[in-house]
Order: structure tokens, then C-alpha cells, then sequence
């Protein structure tokens, strides 16, 4: 949590002068955007209004019918496999049919579940900050846990900047994209806001999205590889 808003802090205030002095100026809408995204770039992401509407409340209902059967198939899943690999397989079972139903033009093009899964994600957020026990910071036999999250985050943040640098990506898609990996899709709005940027949005949110997916992948893998 103190990391966490040091680095936020730090994004939204003094990185982009702070980049801009060795990596290229944003210059506009440089990244084309397919029409068959999921996110409609004339919808505002922020507009959670309309949700339940007599036209939008059904779409909803069926999106979160076809998550809760994702969810209970990932659950049945985890029945055949032995003990030790059941929170793996609803891990991967979950994020490998979300990842195939979003390929469904029926399903990619129902209106307001992305705030709809926004929603879920911030309330996901509160409940976990409220757990936080910043008294416990303080104990000596946790500062290696605290030591052990300033290097990946700080870390990764710096090779993130390195790799911009080497492959001359501007500095406010730097650092929406680090917003994107670290904090996750809802604080790309916050922060390209900051930046008075509203054109890196989508690529921030499709970046964050395509993150959580590939995270599970690669975050199990090296967890296992690292057993």
C-alpha cells in the first residue's frame, strides 16, 4: 500500500517531465485501433449511467449469467485434479473461457459490462486496502516482505523506462502502461487524467486487460518455476 502510492503519486505528478527529458514527446493518436474492440471508443468509461435501464439491465444479466457458469465450470474443473493443483486450475480455466467467449462478437459487444467489471474490480480494491495493517510495517520480520515489493515494483518500473528508452516509445504511453501492469485498468482513467491526456485510455485499458490475462499465465508459471 505505501509503495503502491508512492510510485501513483509519483506517476501522476513529476514522470512525465521527468521522462520527457530522455524519451520522445506523445504526439498524438499514433496506434490505430481495431473497430472490433471491445471497449467502444465513444463510450465514456467513467458513464456507469444507463446500466440498469430497462434496455441494459438484461445484457447485464446475461453477462454475469455467462461468468457465474465460467466460474462454475472452472470450479467443476478443479474436482479432477488433486488437491494442490485445484486454485491453479480455476486460475487458468477462468482467464482461458473469459479469454474465449471476449472473442464472441455477441459477447464483446454487450454495452456497460466493462463498468459493470470495473465496478467489481474497485469494490475488489476497497476490500483489500481495508485489510491493510500498516502497524505491522514497522515489525522487523516484515521488512523483507516490504524490501521484496519496493524491488519488484520499483524494479520493474525502471526496466519498463529502460525498454521505452531502448525502443523510443513516448513518455505518457510509458507511463500509462506502467499504470496499466502495476495498478491495474482502473487507474489508467485517474492518471492519463493527471497526465491531461485523454487519448492514451484505450491503450492503457486494452494493455491492463491483456495483463491480467497473460498474468495468470506467466505469474503461475514462474511461481512453479521458482518451487
Amino acid at each position: 500500500m505505501v509503495i503502491g502510492t508512492v510510485c501513483l503519486l509519483f506517476l501522476m505528478t513529476i514522470a512525465q517531465r521527468l521522462f520527457n527529458t530522455f524519451l520522445p514527446n506523445f504526439t498524438g493518436k499514433h496506434i490505430k485501433i481495431s473497430s472490433n474492440v471491445a471497449i467502444d471508443q465513444n463510450e465514456d468509461i467513467d458513464n456507469f449511467s444507463g446500466m440498469f435501464s430497462r434496455a441494459g439491465f438484461p445484457l447485464l444479466l446475461k453477462a454475469l449469467g455467462l461468468s457465474a457458469i465460467i466460474v462454475g465450470v472452472g470450479g467443476g474443473l478443479s474436482l479432477l485434479v488433486p488437491e494442490t493443483l485445484q486454485m491453479v486450475t480455476v486460475i487458468l480455466s477462468i482467464t482461458t473461457l473469459g479469454l474465449f467467449f471476449s472473442t464472441l462478437k455477441s459477447v464483446n459487444r454487450l454495452r456497460s459490462t466493462f463498468q459493470l467489471g470495473m465496478y467489481f474490480i474497485i469494490v475488489f480494491s476497497l476490500v483489500v486496502a481495508s485489510m491493510a495493517d500498516f502497524s505491522k510495517m514497522f515489525q522487523i520480520e516484515y521488512l523483507h516482505l516490504f524490501s521484496f515489493v519496493a524491488l519488484v515494483v520499483i524494479g520493474s518500473m525502471a526496466i519498463h523506462v529502460g525498454l521505452s528508452y531502448v525502443f523510443k516509445v513516448d513518455s505518457d504511453t510509458t507511463i500509462i502502461t506502467i499504470t496499466a501492469l502495476t495498478y491495474s485498468p482502473p487507474f489508467v482513467p485517474v492518471v492519463a487524467g493527471a497526465l491531461k491526456n485523454k487519448d492514451i485510455i484505450i491503450s492503457g485499458l486494452t494493455v491492463g486487460i491483456l495483463g491480467y490475462a497473460i498474468g495468470n499465465y506467466l505469474g503461475l508459471a514462474i511461481a512453479y518455476f521458482l518451487q
